[in-house]
């Protein structure tokens, strides 16, 4: 997937040349000949106020630029990403079972949100996300 697309891509495969790999799963595989490696590509943008005010240009919203972010994947899987200079992320993750429809926890810390790893694309956030 190209870097400027959002989305998911899973992709299964044999997990058993993985080896020792494999007890760094938080949860351990119960057959080691799948795993998924999901991709999970997002970008992140404030809207200009607090309330939702409708339809929205591009031109009217603000890259979460540059932003420190962590991350939880299915309450189980965690890690860290830094959003670049367009707002974009992406998190890698490998586990036992798809990640398609598992909810993903993006926080900066003081603000959060939730949403289906299949959903977390153009995501649009209220002011505070980019520090206002």
């Amino acid at each position: 997937m190209a870097p400027s697309e959002t989305g998911i891509r899973e992709k299964t495969f044999d997990a058993c040349d993985l080896g020792p790999a494999l007890n760094d799963l938080g949860e351990p595989l119960k057959d080691c000949h799948k795993a998924y490696f999901a991709l999970i590509q997002f970008s992140l943008a404030c809207r200009p106020t607090e309330q939702p005010t409708g339809a929205l240009e591009a031109s009217d919203l603000t890259p979460v630029r540059n932003q420190h972010i962590t991350w939880k994947v299915d309450e189980k899987i965690t890690g860290e990403l830094e959003t670049n200079f367009d707002g974009r992320g992406a998190i890698r993750v490998i586990s036992p079972k798809t990640q398609k429809r598992s909810f993903v926890r993006i926080s900066t810390g003081v603000d959060f949100l939730y949403v289906r790893a299949n959903e977390a694309t153009d995501i649009v956030v209220t002011p505070s996300w980019c520090g206002r």
